[in-house]
């Protein structure tokens, strides 16, 4: 996911270079951009093809040792499902959480793209720049995504919670197009443009976290699949939404408006989703529900338990292992945590 900003901070200033060839053998500008920055693209596509296969075992460039984690992980994962995980695609793709997603990241696809696509216009009418100079402003606007990117990415894996980071990183996103709507100045409009694709792009490894939580096999490749064809939708609506306001009214002021309304209903529709359980669990037993930290804790001194500290086994302060037990805290997992010199047996429940 990090490659999403990282490309915004590559591409910024290297398009402004780009833009400056206007008029170069004859050559407009922009014609420049779409030849310099397409063809590369073709031409990875096609590496891509070769190297980017459906399997581990089809990745022959792939060490062994990689690829024996890889599969472990893989086969980890499967198993260590926080509730009953769906493997069917046609039942995968009727299941109501699947579409819940959806609503949050056609809104997100609307802001990120309305906000990435009118970015060098929105700067240089704020700051008055030339093309070298709006790359460069648009490079570090990638900066501070990625950044928000990992820090919020970061404080959800730390804490196991998904929903609310995601729906506060939509927040975000909707008070940084009300600041760049406003204009109270043009620093701070661009600020508030960055604070926009921040928190849109934020956003994007937190969710993503969601659809494997009930899916898995082909049902998560399908389900995965229909909610970026779904969210593509935003790619089309965003920046028509901004341009069509703009050709009417002659500003930005009122498009911008709007899809600040847009996202923060969003965000408030991601944070609704604490609701939907398959959404909102952060631990597990074996896939049992109504294992959680809290009944752990009320657990302990149980006949047939053994719990061991955290600090023990280096875990987080507030996870616990059970004796014959595979716990699972905030969706890390743990082995199993057999003590053959222990007392108290072999960890019933």
């Amino acid at each position: 996911m990090l490659g999403v900003p990282v490309a915004v901070i590559v591409s910024g200033p290297l398009s402004g270079a780009i833009l400056a060839l206007d008029g170069t053998l004859g050559i407009a500008g922009w014609q420049w951009l779409f030849l310099l920055e397409g063809v590369p693209a073709v031409i990875l596509g096609a590496v891509a093809f070769r190297y980017l296969t459906d399997r581990p075992e089809d990745a022959h460039w792939l060490p062994p040792d990689e690829f024996a984690w890889l599969r472990a992980e893989i086969e980890r994962e499967r198993k260590g499902s926080v509730v009953h995980v769906e493997q069917r695609l046609v039942r995968a793709m009727t299941a109501p959480a699947l579409w819940y997603l959806a609503v949050p990241y056609i809104v997100v696809g609307i802001a990120s793209y309305a906000a990435i696509f009118w970015a060098p216009t929105l700067v240089q009418e704020s700051l008055g720049l030339g093309p070298m100079h709006i790359g460069l402003v648009i490079g570090a606007i990638g900066v501070v995504s990625g950044v928000a990117m990992l820090s919020l990415g970061a404080s959800s894996d730390r804490s196991g919670e998904r929903v609310t980071h995601a729906s506060l990183a939509m927040a975000v996103s909707a008070l940084g197009f009300a600041v760049a709507a406003l204009r109270p100045h043009p620093v701070i409009a661009v600020v508030g443009l960055a604070a926009a694709l921040a928190g849109s792009y934020a956003f994007l490894p937190v969710f993503w976290c969601l659809p494997t939580r009930f899916l898995s096999g082909t049902a998560a490749a399908g389900g995965i699949a229909l909610l970026n064809a779904v969210g593509s939708v935003g790619g089309f609506v965003g920046p028509s939404i901004l341009g069509f306001v703009k050709d009417a009214t002659g500003s930005f002021g009122g498009g911008l408006t709007a899809v600040s309304g847009l996202t923060f209903v969003g965000a408030l529709v991601m944070w609704l989703l604490r609701r939907v359980s398959v959404l909102s669990q952060e631990l597990d037993f074996d896939g049992a529900s109504g294992n959680t930290v809290s009944s752990v804790h009320d657990r302990r001194g149980r006949s047939g338990d053994r719990y061991h500290a955290a600090s023990d086994h280096g875990l987080p302060h507030d996870a616990a292992r059970l004796g014959g037990g595979d716990v699972r805290y905030r969706g890390y997992p743990f082995s199993r945590a057999e003590d053959a010199s222990g007392a108290g047996g072999g960890g019933g429940r």
